[in-house]
């Protein structure tokens, strides 16, 4: 065997030990994620909670080199280095900052994107589908077993073993996401079947109005570009495309930007008049409020704070009127206070230069899903919960979902 076939084994080799080391430590951060996301975490297994962690610690410990190996083998050039670079050093100093573990969730967050590197992300939507419905399917098993508690939201909504209902709803959304991103905006029969039945379930036991509304609104544009888009003449696609693209390539800047300004902004008059209509502006009456006291309380800071949050969503209706609720479930102003405004622009950056990766390799479908999350993310608090924003990960990650699972470096 020549040196130069004995060279390339290895390389082949150690790039294939590298895969199966990321899809390892993905599976293992996921599947920890989406549980603290359920009862089990806080019922179940709330004596283990401090084992738990210390467990995740040691993979993010491993997440930690092998982004530094990734970033120095697999990206081609420094231009190519410089985000990931400059994500990693960003969370890193977040990480220092904030004294190691707290709220490390950003940290892995940005660690999986990094390593996603030349990664099937076929393969990465495969295994969280897989888990994340074995966890649903679970939590509800054992809520109506009567082993976890159904937290019941103040319009009836269920959660049924997960934190609440709108987290539930947001777990359906962003998993029916996934699928359709992997179906590259063309589901099958049977997953666009399964979508309505999910979609008639939520409306009549989940009730989150506003993730309903997401929700249907991924569905109708799933089957408009299923089958309509084949259809649209390319002169007419031109017209329509390139500033529509510019829109969604901007559309995590001017969302952030307008959610922050009309919380700073929007007088106590304005929000009493918003809480006098339906549960849906009586929410956002709410969100918008929680925004307002967070400005009154708390300092913008590079890297954020440790921000005291209080109140339950079952008792919605009383606490709108009495203001014994606070929590930032809107993604923007959550990272701006819990995570500071410098781990704010690293996020924003990432999903910016994801939809210009998606631009320009002319995959508008999952462009537009990422621009549908910008949106709600401006009413909802999952942007950097590695469990619910699997997409992110097509950053860095192979977008040829016909590639091998394991890479072949060799033609490479």
């Amino acid at each position: 065997m020549s040196e130069r076939i004995r060279s390339i084994k290895c390389n082949v080799q150690c790039m294939n030990f590298l895969d199966g080391m990321y899809y390892a430590l993905y599976f293992i951060a996921f599947n920890y994620l989406f549980l603290t996301t359920t009862m089990f975490y806080n019922q179940t297994f709330w004596n283990y909670h401090g084992m738990l962690e210390r467990a995740m610690n040691i993979v993010t410990f491993f997440l930690i080199g092998l982004s530094v190996v990734t970033i120095i083998l697999l990206f081609d050039s420094w231009k190519e280095r410089i985000l990931p670079a400059v994500l990693f050093g960003a969370a890193i100093a977040y990480t220092v900052m904030r004294g190691g573990t707290y709220n490390n969730d950003i940290l892995v967050f940005f660690l999986l994107a990094i390593c996603s590197k030349k990664k099937s992300f076929k393969l990465i939507g495969y295994m969280s589908l897989l888990s994340g419905f074995i966890w649903l399917f679970a939590s509800l098993i054992f809520c109506k077993a009567g082993i976890l508690r159904d937290v019941i939201s103040f319009n009836g909504g269920h959660g049924y073993g997960i934190l609440c209902a709108e987290d539930l709803m947001c777990h359906i959304f962003t998993m029916t996401t996934l699928l359709f991103i992997i179906r590259t905006g063309r589901p099958g029969l049977p997953s666009i079947i399964m979508s309505f039945i999910l979609l008639v379930l939520s409306a009549v036991f989940i009730r989150s109005d506003i993730g309903f509304i997401s929700y249907l609104v991924l569905i109708v544009v799933t089957l408009i570009y299923k089958f309509g888009a084949g259809n649209i003449p390319s002169i007419r696609k031109k017209f329509v495309v390139a500033p529509f693209g510019l829109f969604m390539i901007i559309s995590y800047i001017v969302v952030s930007a307008l959610t922050i300004y009309l919380t700073f902004i929007l007088t106590p008059s304005f929000i009493e008049k918003l809480a006098s209509g339906n549960d849906v502006f009586k929410l956002i009456a709410l969100k918008i409020n929680c925004g307002k006291y967070a400005f009154s309380n708390y300092r913008i800071l590079p890297f954020g704070q440790k921000v005291r949050e209080f109140g339950e969503i079952a008792n919605l209706r009383q606490q709108v009127y009495d203001d014994s609720y606070f929590v930032l479930d809107v993604s923007y102003m959550r990272l701006l206070f819990h995570n500071g405004y410098v781990m704010l622009a690293a996020v924003i950056t990432l999903f910016t230069a994801l939809e210009i990766r998606l631009y320009r390799e002319r995959q508008f479908y999952p462009m537009f899903v990422v621009m549908l999350f910008s949106l709600v993310c401006a009413v909802d608090h999952n942007m950097i919960d590695p469990a619910y924003c699997v997409f992110a990960y097509l950053m860095f990650a192979e977008l040829d979902f016909d590639r091998p699972f394991i890479s072949s470096y060799i033609n490479n």
